[in-house]
């Protein structure tokens, strides 16, 4: 989202904004959350 925000600026020859507001949370199973912490470490290995 916040790459959105130079994006929108580019488009819009820099008249265009937004807001963002927190909606809410739910629930993460733990395998679920085991699979967002791995994908996040291998795109942080590969960014190196």
């Amino acid at each position: 989202m916040y790459r959105y925000a130079i994006d929108l600026k580019s488009m819009t020859q820099g008249r265009g904004s937004f807001t963002m507001e927190f909606a809410s949370y739910e629930e993460f199973s733990g395998r679920e959350a085991d699979m967002v912490v791995k994908k996040a470490k291998e795109e942080k290995e590969a960014a190196k």
